[in-house]
């Protein structure tokens, strides 16, 4: 089914948004507003902007402008705003890991607490496996695990300990979840891609394309041999706008 808008149109006109107080549809390469209602009303973010909240933080803890252990002090402000609420008293100190924590898992998100997970070369790779299997057991149909020690290592300029982690996911983490997975007898698919890149030459991220691959327990498709940026790029399979990834990898 294709849809075609033409000029401005409102809501009312072709009956959306008919239960929302407030709604923006917005021409992504062009940035036109196709219809409104209710744009500039105030109210309380979604859960997408939660999400933007923790990316941003995660990325400021990355480029070493924060830390998970340190504080932040709740205004008064913060506490009387509408929305999902964590309650927490205004003048209280949080450190940033608890209150990205909160906003997970008001966000519906079933958050865990992995013993041992430090973000480093160090973390727990065996137990976030664990923690990935124990939650599909538990009956979660989709778990994400975030690695972070590869782009750590990126930073520090740090080659064999790099590689080592990119091992140790693979080992570790891929290997037991996988076979996790095949002895259920059921279809599965598992995506995995960084974020962003982190050359060591740089030691910094850059904006470069990522490499990803999928996996589909019930096709067989012709990859290549490794999985790296240049085996990536010579399949000549290019997806443009990053946030479609998810779609390609749950619906096809």
């Amino acid at each position: 089914m294709f849809i075609f808008l033409i000029g401005s149109i409102s809501a009312t006109d072709i009956g959306l948004a008919k239960n929302s107080e407030s709604a923006v549809l917005i021409e992504a390469s062009t940035g036109k507003i196709l219809f409104e209602k209710e744009k500039d009303k105030k109210m309380a973010p979604a859960s997408m902007t939660k999400i933007m909240t923790m990316l941003l933080a995660m990325e400021a803890i990355e480029n070493g402008k924060l830390n998970l252990e340190d504080e932040v002090l709740i205004s008064k402000r913060a506490q009387s705003m509408g929305g999902t609420q964590i309650y927490v008293e205004a003048g209280s100190n949080v450190k940033v890991h608890d209150l990205l924590k909160g906003i997970g898992k008001f966000s519906g998100m079933n958050v865990v607490d992995v013993d041992g997970a430090t973000g480093y070369i160090d973390t727990n790779f065996d137990g976030k496996a664990k923690a990935a299997i124990n939650e599909f057991e538990n009956g979660q149909d989709f778990v994400y695990i975030h690695v972070e020690a590869p782009d750590d290592c990126g930073h520090r300029h740090q080659i064999e300990i790099k590689s080592k982690s990119i091992w140790l996911i693979v080992k570790s983490i891929l290997w037991q979840v996988t076979d996790y997975l095949s002895k259920t007898g059921e279809r599965f698919k598992v995506l995995v891609t960084p974020d962003h890149a982190t050359p060591l030459s740089l030691k910094t991220h850059t904006n470069d394309p990522v490499p990803f691959f999928i996996y589909d327990s019930e096709k067989v498709c012709d990859g290549v041999e490794h999985f790296n940026e240049r085996t990536a790029k010579s399949t000549g399979y290019f997806i443009d706008k990053g946030y479609t990834l998810m779609e390609e990898f749950i619906d096809k």
